[in-house]
């Protein structure tokens, strides 16, 4: 009877776990925007991350699935590896579980530099208006910020949408930031993440283009976050 029972449970954490992974990639609502053609997508099941991943600063490397971010000290620097797609409006979708870090983000870049990001942190997460470039008189503009906990070891999922001059993040299909500034509505070169600290983990990154819904509703939108 032993090994027969054994096996039950065996079957049933296989069952479990195949429905968290399930979990992780379906796809969250959208408020904004509908999604249109899909420019990216990585479950990060290779033994190395993909070429599109450029490193720029820190140490990046494939762990169970997973992309794992760690900053390294004598870089004096966040670690950042952004990959290379062109977009103008876009939908982002990936699963994150901070491990250590002090902050961490999705980042959005051009020609000239940052254009916004998502930041994340222990206590909050912040939609953002980035300072274009080191040599601009802008100053970061933070657009929305939301408190919530992510704890060290909790997988989350974060769903962004920008159209024009408009960013929305959701937490896990529930907490929602918003804002609106003129300097999002760019032409963009690439996305990326940024990690503070040891280290972010990232899976099932999916980006699609983002088709502008002709019902959105911003009023609504805002009074709810009011």
């Amino acid at each position: 009877m032993l090994p027969h029972k054994l096996l039950l449970l065996l079957a049933a954490f296989t069952l479990v776990s195949a429905a968290s992974a399930a979990d992780k990639v379906a796809e969250l609502t959208t408020t904004m925007s509908e999604r249109g053609k899909l420019l990216f997508s990585d479950d990060f099941s290779g033994e190395a991350p993909k070429t599109e991943w450029g490193q720029v600063k820190g140490k990046w490397t494939l762990a169970n699935g997973a992309l794992r971010g760690t900053e390294v000290e004598t870089d004096n620097h966040a670690a950042v590896t952004r990959n290379r797609v062109t977009y103008r409006n876009a939908v982002f979708q990936f699963t994150f579980k901070l491990d250590g870090c002090k902050t961490a983000s999705l980042s959005l870049n051009n020609q000239q530099g940052h254009v916004g990001r998502v930041i994340l942190t222990g206590k909050d997460f912040t939609v953002q208006r980035d300072k274009p470039s080191k040599k601009s008189e802008e100053k970061p503009a933070k657009l929305s910020v939301k408190e919530v906990k992510l704890a060290d070891g909790q997988w989350h999922t974060l769903l962004v949408e920008v159209v024009g001059d408009r960013m929305l993040a959701k937490l896990d299909d529930k907490v929602v930031a918003f804002g609106e500034h003129a300097g999002l509505d760019t032409e963009k070169k690439d996305f990326g993440f940024t990690v503070s600290g040891s280290s972010l983990l990232v899976e099932n990154v999916q980006v699609w283009e983002a088709v502008p819904k002709k019902n959105f509703d911003k009023k609504k939108l805002v009074a709810a976050q009011n």
